[in-house]
């Protein structure tokens, strides 16, 4: 992915957020690009944010649990 097109997408999906902070496929999105550069604490944070909007939504449900294991299998990798 370009990383012109990464920055690009970021500054759109920021952009949508800070105009309908609640907008659960933007939110979504964002917490999707945040683990295709395994940014792990964003990701999470954004997952959260969906579920706290929306508290049955599956696909937040799947990427929090999802997220919070490769963040901890990061860092365990990064202690030994």
């Amino acid at each position: 992915m370009p990383q012109e097109t990464v920055i690009a997408r970021l500054a759109r999906l920021q952009e949508l957020l800070a105009l309908c902070p609640t907008d659960i496929l933007t939110r979504s999105e964002l917490a999707m690009l945040f683990e295709e550069l395994h940014d792990w604490d964003e990701a999470v944070h954004n997952w959260k944010a969906v579920i706290e909007i929306d508290p049955n939504n599956l696909k937040a449900r799947e990427g929090l649990i999802r997220c919070r294991h490769m963040r901890n299998a990061h860092r365990q990798r990064g202690s030994d």
